[in-house]
């Protein structure tokens, strides 16, 4: 069975290694309480900090959870269009490891930053 998740979170993250748990406890139950299947994608752009093994873990304990592991930082842009090739998320949302809100839009697909 192919898993098919209705929401999908994007978040890129750099050296956010202080900030990625506790986004994460605040936003996985919310979306277990929503009853859709979702997946959360954590985009590591070549942090150097243990963002990458934060995120690890976390897909480790979670099967939501996808790692999208960059080898440099190629800027937010690219990492952002990186997890909207993999999104399978009929609505795909956009949050920042940082406190950020806007709107924008992606062809076919609702998208919103968190």
């Amino acid at each position: 069975m192919v898993f098919s998740p209705y929401i999908s979170i994007v978040i890129p993250v750099c050296n956010e290694a202080g900030n990625i748990r506790r986004l994460f406890d605040r936003l996985y139950p919310v979306l277990r309480n929503i009853g859709k299947p979702f997946e959360i994608i954590f985009i590591d752009r070549g942090s150097r900090d243990d963002s990458l093994t934060i995120i690890r873990n976390l897909a480790a304990l979670h099967p939501e959870v996808r790692v999208i592991e960059l080898n440099a930082d190629f800027g937010s842009q690219m990492a952002i269009l990186a997890a909207f090739e993999r999104a399978g998320g009929q609505i795909v949302a956009l949050s920042q490891s940082r406190h950020c809100r806007r709107c924008t839009a992606k062809a076919g697909k609702r998208t919103m930053v968190l």
